[in-house]
């Protein structure tokens, strides 16, 4: 069997496609919404539920926290689907991830070879951190890619000779969706980088050129869209509380949002551990992030486009620095530098003077991880396969519950794909080592190996977790207790994982002043729910408590009212 080398662009698209599918579509919509996806999903189902697109609303009030981008795009993935589901909330952002590589293999450059593209795509889709934002319904992946490719075509025009019109514009295009997603921190990210380079090349002057003020207007232009609606508008705390000043403009509550980041009491060992943490994020290429700085592959950079290596390597260090002395920092702020920084990998491995004792220590770690990914994948296996066929006498009641998850046929046979991938995997890396070995064969090999834990998470680990769900199973317990047609209050319930998992039509309220006559049944907290009905509220209505629902430590009564006051 030959093993291909990937060296023509057919066989790189199909190979990173793959890549891609095997590493972000497994088991990508099946646990449920955790985190912040709530606050990224619920706008959008609220959105196609009232039509209202201009003005996100989450859990009753208008939310402008962040910008609707996000919610635009799961909103679309539902509509487009005709579902619902985490699987779709979350599509949005792996085929960001696919856009940005797909773009990086496809746009003619002047900095990178075909190698160093496909080198820069391997890297980009194996980031252990963009790997993990990517699958969940949440802006972060999304941001990177954008703040990335922006750059990415700036930097690829400029360092052809002459700054283009298309790349000022198109990069302020891309600018624009960024504002739109999360709002101006992709714009540190950017300048950083820009204005390094016009200055370390001496071409500051074009910072008041024409081509940057037209870039500017198409950037405000493509976020005014939206922003010309709302800055006007009047919001309200989203906790469920109005603020006790009153209601605050939009302008306000982003100033609020951004002075909080700096307000965050500066603790410095939790400080230290968010910035390591950020650092860490870059793992497992993190370990080649020195070589940025090895005078043996900066030589091999031509004389005319060292300085805007130079400057790049400065802009992206200097962006990531800006971000963690934020006092409130966090890791996830610095990702958009992630996408950028694998360019630039990608640009000064791809045709270099490799040394041999880096590739040496890098094909002995695959060897064994390759080894070691083998034998865990075929011992699981093996215990699948008796499982599945014979069962087992010697475990007791908790660990017959994960063995009944494998009992499920689509879930048995994914998993033993994934040992056959695993399989697969193993024979290809030894037989990529038989020939001369690259950078890029170690990189491919890298890819095959990243797929495969990848996969044994999904197919293994995912359904194992799908045990321990809370708010799934708190959204169908008050689902099953309220026909479908019924709408459901909620009083001061705020922004909840759980309510995306009821099918029924949500009313939020913040008074019992709110609630109709016509209403039947409500949901609040356990504590704001009297069982003596002590209010005359409860009382002459004939509440009657259906069901206490568990939810992050939480209890919430379901309420019915038996008294029509029609």
């Amino acid at each position: 069997m030959n093993i291909p080398k990937f060296e023509d662009k057919l066989s790189q698209t199909i190979f990173v496609f793959v890549l891609w599918f095997l590493l972000y579509i497994p088991s990508l919509g099946l646990l449920e919404l955790d985190f912040d996806e709530h606050k990224r999903v619920m706008p959008a189902v609220s959105m196609l539920d009232t039509g209202e697109w201009i003005i996100p609303e989450l859990a009753g009030r208008k939310y402008f926290n962040k910008p609707p981008l996000i919610n635009w795009l799961i909103a679309l993935s539902f509509q487009i689907s005709g579902e619902k589901n985490e699987f779709f909330a979350r599509l949005p952002s792996v085929l960001f991830v696919l856009a940005f590589s797909l773009l990086i293999l496809f746009l003619k450059s002047s900095i990178l070879n075909s190698k160093g593209k496909f080198a820069t795509v391997l890297l980009f889709l194996t980031s252990f951190a963009l790997w993990q934002k990517s699958r969940q319904a949440e802006i972060d992946a999304s941001y990177t890619c954008l703040t990335g490719l922006a750059t990415y075509i700036w930097i690829n025009s400029f360092a052809g000779g002459k700054s283009k019109w298309f790349s000022w514009i198109a990069s302020f295009a891309i600018l624009g969706l960024g504002l739109l997603l999360k709002g101006p921190m992709i714009l540190l990210f950017f300048y950083c980088v820009i204005l390094s380079v016009l200055y370390f090349t001496g071409k500051t002057k074009d910072i008041f050129s024409l081509k940057h003020a037209c870039g500017i207007v198409v950037m405000l232009s493509i976020f005014l869209c939206w922003g010309i609606f709302i800055f006007n508008y009047k919001s309200s705390n989203i906790s469920g509380v109005p603020l006790n000043k009153g209601e605050t403009s939009v302008i306000q509550t982003w100033g609020k949002e951004l002075f909080l980041r700096f307000r965050d009491n500066m603790n410095p060992l939790k400080w230290f551990e968010r910035v390591l943490s950020s650092i860490i994020n870059f793992l497992p290429w993190l370990l080649l992030v020195p070589l940025l700085w090895n005078k043996k592959y900066i030589a091999n950079i031509s004389p005319e486009q060292k300085n805007i290596f130079l400057a790049s390597r400065f802009g992206i260090v200097l962006s990531f620095a800006l971000v963690c002395l934020i006092p409130g920092t966090r890791p996830r702020y610095s990702m958009p530098a992630f996408a950028f920084l694998t360019v630039l990998l990608g640009w000064i491995i791809s045709d270099s003077n490799q040394i041999p004792e880096i590739k040496k220590i890098w094909k002995k770690t695959l060897s064994v991880l390759s080894l070691i990914v083998l034998i865990v994948a075929n011992l699981a296996g093996l215990l699948l396969l008796l499982f599945f066929f014979f069962g087992s006498p010697f475990y007791g009641a908790e660990l017959e519950k994960i063995v009944r998850v494998f009992n499920n046929n689509y879930v048995f046979i994914t998993c033993l794909c994934t040992v056959i991938f695993a399989n697969f995997a193993f024979f290809f890396v030894k037989r990529n080592f038989k020939r001369e070995t690259d950078y890029i064969c170690l990189l491919i090999n890298s890819a095959l190996i990243f797929t495969c834990i990848s996969l044994f998470f999904a197919n293994f680990a995912m359904p194992v977790m799908k045990l321990n769900e809370c708010h799934r199973p708190a959204g169908r317990a008050i689902s099953v207790s309220v026909p479908q047609n019924k709408a459901i209050y909620m009083f001061k319930v705020g922004s909840e994982h759980f309510l995306f998992y009821i099918p029924n039509k949500i009313r939020h309220i913040f008074t019992y002043k709110e609630l109709p006559e016509s209403a039947e049944y409500l949901l609040l907290q356990k504590e704001e729910y009297d069982e003596n009905a002590a209010y005359p509220f409860f009382k002459d209505r004939g509440a009657k408590l259906l069901k206490e629902v568990k939810a992050d430590k939480r209890i919430f009564a379901l309420i019915q009212f038996t008294k029509s006051h029609d």
